[in-house]
């Protein structure tokens, strides 16, 4: 019994060995699994805020675009003008960032907004969201593996300003600190661009750039103001009295809109300045031509102002005109003063239409089914020519009476209105020529009575 009770000894102290050994193992496995769970949590946190900051330079660089696309807001200073890049602050107001958008990214960074002239001449520019403020380097500094995480989240407008050489697109560590590298080598921008401190882990975007708007497009750019109404120009240009738009050498392009003027607008074409003399101003047009005109004004000869129409239409809806001031002259000429046709399709009206020549188409090409007017002398016998005045301020006059024309040549007579009729003066001529005739054919055969009455007489 006694090596039995031995054995069972040894095997309690053997088992009690083993639960020490597993007790170390666990530990370790514990201590293994806590360090990882930490560093997952760790680089997850990590992950999130560079996600979240990220968003934050979305939201700003999609605002900046709608807002920037409907034109620029540019300051004067000296004769010129420089533009103004729209503030987080006018974002919120312009409703393109929500009013609760934080101010500072999710490293505590202020969010900033800066332009970089392109061109002058073109209007063009570059507009950058930054970390930081212009003068001062950011309150948090990004190091390099993340702020090319934050560039990449960002996405080819991302960019950022690496401490080394290495990590970004600058040739040296001096450069790299003054030059925003962006992600995927997208760009290379000098901070001095945009008159930014230099300095490294700042986040610095491309919100709007001259790859954005082409350069055959240039911007329309405009005065910084306070007014609602003048800070839309996507659909409206207004302009307040007293203000206008002057261009000297430039355009005004429009795909399909439109130039609306309401009230007592107009467009004024002349010399600068509002000079009458000397001014050679014109209003031209391409092949769409004037439309649903309601009038055209043309004041007296003093500047000679013209409306000039190249190889197009001055269409007018019903009911319009066009309007010579009292003493004006509207010619119809070529640019050289020779001949030129005015046609008129449908129907014209005048008090008094004064003209060196009237000519109508009477070519026997162009008429078929060729007959005598009959009767025409007994016809033209029933009309009556009338002195009378006209009811109103139109004075004497004398003519025929339309409702006896009617009678015997209805094709000579247009209604109109409902409670007028008109004569169509002209081609009476034709039933008073064989009107004629027929007189000379009846006084052919009277007069060839007589001289043989005469004859019998004689003998």
């Amino acid at each position: 019994m006694k090596p039995f009770i031995q054995t069972q000894r040894a095997m309690r102290n053997f088992n009690r060995g083993f639960t020490l050994i597993e007790l170390v193992i666990v530990l370790g496995i514990t201590g293994l699994i806590f360090s990882g769970l930490w560093g997952l949590l760790t680089s997850g946190s990590t992950a999130l805020q560079a996600q979240s900051a990220a968003q934050q330079y979305r939201q700003v660089i999609e605002a900046m675009r709608k807002y920037v696309a409907s034109g620029v807001y540019a300051a004067e200073a000296d004769g010129t003008f420089v533009a103004v890049p729209p503030t987080i602050a006018d974002l919120k107001t312009a409703n393109l960032l929500p009013a609760n958008f934080n101010t500072t990214d999710a490293y505590g960074n202020a969010i900033t907004t800066a332009v970089n002239t392109i061109s002058a001449s073109r209007m063009q520019w570059r507009f950058v969201v930054y970390s930081g403020t212009r003068a001062a380097t950011p309150t948090v500094l990004l190091p390099d593996k993340v702020g090319a995480q934050i560039s990449s989240l960002i996405g080819s407008e991302g960019g950022f300003v690496y401490a080394n050489a290495t990590d970004g697109c600058a040739a040296s560590a001096a450069a790299a600190i003054i030059t925003a590298c962006g992600a995927f080598n997208s760009f290379a921008m000098p901070l001095a661009d945009f008159n930014i401190l230099a300095g490294r882990g700042r986040i610095v975007a491309q919100a709007y750039t001259v790859d954005s708007n082409t350069g055959t497009a240039p911007w329309l750019y405009r005065k910084a103001s306070t007014s609602a109404e003048q800070r839309t120009m996507q659909e409206n240009m207004l302009f307040n009295a007293g203000l206008s738009l002057s261009m000297q050498t430039s355009n005004i392009l429009m795909g399909n809109g439109n130039i609306i003027m309401g009230g007592t607008g107009s467009i004024s074409m002349g010399a600068a300045n509002g000079a009458t003399s000397g001014a050679t101003g014109a209003l031209y047009m391409g092949g769409a031509g004037i439309r649903n005109v309601t009038q055209i004004n043309q004041g007296p000869a003093s500047g000679q102002p013209n409306l000039s129409i190249f190889a197009n239409n001055l269409a007018m809806t019903s009911n319009t005109s066009i309007d010579v001031v009292s003493g004006s002259t509207f010619n119809v000429s070529t640019t050289s003063g020779s001949a030129a046709t005015l046609s008129i399709v449908g129907r014209g009206t005048a008090d008094t239409f004064e003209a060196g020549k009237f000519i109508y188409t009477s070519d026997v090409n162009t008429k078929e089914n060729l007959r005598p007017i009959e009767n025409a002398l007994s016809r033209v016998l029933q009309l009556r020519g009338m002195n009378y005045d006209w009811k109103g301020t139109h004075g004497s006059d004398m003519g025929l009476i339309a409702q006896d024309v009617q009678k015997v040549f209805p094709e000579l007579v247009t209604r109109i209105s409902d409670k007028r009729l008109g004569v169509d003066y002209p081609k009476m001529i034709a039933p008073i020529v064989e009107a004629i005739r027929q007189l000379k054919m009846e006084n052919d055969a009277l007069r060839a009575k007589v001289d043989e009455l005469e004859k019998q007489k004689a003998k």
